[in-house]
């Protein structure tokens, strides 16, 4: 704790979490957290190394993309001086299958690993959890937490990060069960609980996952098999369920998608079906929100950009 609550710690995540607010509106807690920076720091040492601090309810808003949750500007910088510490222990604890977390890869580097040597391997799994965030058992990210940290002042608030207290038009509702969206401890707890599906792969195996996107190449059916059995005793104990719409097991040469990509033994041959879908729905939708011409072609770049095509007026 001495490190996160250490005063370069905090001041680096305040940065950051200033260099967020800055699109919002004047009435935002960030600025006057920016005027007081000095006291509030001073107080936050005090609290998070006595155990005594506590996060705020999580407030949520209706948004043009879905309800979202903000923290209060305290707790947003306290959360990401946890994230920023916790980041190394998790990239150390999980290894380099993880492509999600922070210098690892991203979607394009998990796609293009797994394209890069599926040849060798004629059998596939690709799958995913079902409402992964949402469906999240709290003691078991504990538990998981509790492999990696001793610190019981860190546990204290990853379990009132968990076991949070949400707050929409005026109703408060205690969370029992998943992990919020956008808060930067959340890709670890989402790299960190699937650790134990990650360690049941075989050294012979294929394997690449990106938060709870994964495929499991294999080069027998028996090993197949196995994998499968594997798969399935590890969703029951994590107390997950996985998305079976979503989920390919059969020959590598038929092709699955994963990342946005289309995939097969012979590397990627396309872009997902669905990712098109989601790109041409989110582009309409923005015609029909009255969004100027700039902006629509800022969000087809950034789109190309994320699979690595060339820009085009379109």
């Amino acid at each position: 704790m001495s490190d996160i609550a250490s005063t370069a710690s905090l001041n680096h995540a305040f940065c950051l979490v200033y260099q967020q607010a800055k699109h919002k509106g004047h009435n935002a807690d960030t600025w006057a957290l920016c005027h007081r920076w000095e006291q509030e720091r001073s107080l936050l040492q005090t609290d998070l190394l006595n155990g005594q601090y506590h996060l705020s309810p999580l407030q949520l808003y209706n948004t043009a993309h879905g309800l979202v949750g903000v923290w209060s500007a305290r707790d947003a910088v306290v959360l990401k001086a946890l994230a920023l510490h916790l980041t190394p222990v998790v990239q150390k604890t999980v290894g380099e299958v993880c492509f999600h977390l922070k210098g690892h890869g991203s979607t394009r580097g998990g796609a293009r690993h797994v394209a890069k040597h599926l040849s060798d391997y004629p059998h596939v799994i690709q799958s995913d959890v079902a409402d992964f965030y949402q469906s999240m058992n709290h003691d078991v990210v504990i538990a998981h937490c509790q492999t990696i940290i001793e610190d019981k002042r860190i546990l204290k608030i990853i379990q009132a990060y968990l076991n949070r207290c949400e707050v929409k038009d005026g109703d408060h509702t205690l969370v029992e069960q998943g992990i919020p969206k956008g808060c930067p401890l959340s890709p670890l707890m989402g790299a960190l609980i699937l650790k134990s599906l990650d360690d049941c792969i075989p050294k012979d195996a294929l394997y690449v996952r990106y938060m709870d996107d994964w495929v499991i190449a294999v080069k027998t059916k028996t090993q197949l098999r196995r994998m499968v059995k594997k798969m399935h005793q590890v969703m029951h104990r994590l107390k997950f369920k996985l998305a079976h719409a979503k989920t390919f097991i059969g020959k590598s040469a038929r092709g699955f998608d994963f990342l946005g990509y289309r995939i097969a033994a012979q590397g990627i041959i396309g872009i997902a079906e669905r990712s098109i879908q989601k790109h041409n729905e989110r582009k309409a939708a923005l015609y029909e929100q009255g969004a100027s011409d700039q902006r629509i072609l800022a969000y087809v770049q950034r789109w190309q950009s994320a699979f690595g095509l060339a820009h085009t007026p379109g």
